[in-house]
Parts: structure tokens; sequence; C-alpha cells
């Protein structure tokens, strides 16, 4: 696993790498709770793990996170936080 941080202006952004690839059509709904791509019931998946961090960055902290996969580079996370909170 690589990771990579830049602070720039209102926005802190870090992109962290990892190996193996994800489908395209599991990127589609990666965050989306519930989920799944198996059918066994009672475990606890990734995807819904992934929907809670999306739902805390997005609207607890007023970032953005989102996912690139290609099977030969293999799957980035994509997380931008604002350094300020913006006043409501």
């Amino acid at each position: 696993m690589k990771y990579s941080t830049i602070l720039g202006g209102a926005v802190a952004a870090a992109a962290i790498a990892m190996g193996g690839a994800a489908a395209a059509q599991d990127q589609q709904f990666i965050f989306e709770p519930f989920s799944s791509n198996n059918s066994h019931e009672g475990e606890f998946s990734a995807g819904k793990r992934l929907s809670f961090a999306h739902y805390i960055v997005t609207e607890q902290h007023q970032g953005q996170l989102a996912v690139t996969s290609d099977i030969d580079i293999g799957t980035t996370f994509h997380i931008q936080l604002p350094l300020q909170k913006e006043p409501v």
C-alpha cells in the first residue's frame, strides 16, 4: 500500500494505492450501503464499511471520496477534505 498527501489552499487530499483491482461494475456501487456481490448472509462486507467511510467523509466533513481501479495498476482511493469547515 502506498499513499500520498497534498495540502493546497483550503483542501487536504490523499491518495491510497492498493494492489488488486475492482471490476468496473463494482466501482459504480462501492460506496452504496447494502451493496454486495456475494450471497453470504450475516457477513459484514467491505462494501458496507465503505458506505460508512463515504458518509463520514462527505456528510460529516463535507469532503469527497472516490475510487479508481485498473487491472494493470491496482486500486486507488482518493480522499479530499476541506481544511476549514464551511459556515452553514
